[in-house]
């Protein structure tokens, strides 16, 4: 396997919709399409699940990174490995 660095588009960080209009949209979806994802989309997925929010320097030499995704303790214990072809 090959390691390549990509740049990133910038995801999102204002929806199109509101939160109340997503979660009444929202429905599971058990067909698949082949269709390829867009790079753009993957980021936006990878920001939903680990995204920083917002970047806090609490003192000269420590900084805190808020996430979409929050967890107690700030333990993060979610790793996502992305597979690309």
């Amino acid at each position: 396997m090959t390691e390549k660095n990509i740049t990133l588009p910038v995801p999102k960080t204002k929806g199109e919709v509101s939160l109340e209009e997503a979660l009444t949209q929202r429905a599971t979806q058990r067909t698949f399409s082949l269709q390829e994802i867009t790079l753009k989309t993957v980021v936006q997925l990878l920001w939903a699940l680990q995204g920083t929010t917002k970047k806090e320097q609490v003192s000269e030499e420590k900084v805190i990174y808020h996430r979409a995704a929050p967890t107690p303790g700030r333990s993060y214990p979610l790793v996502v490995h992305l597979v690309m072809e």
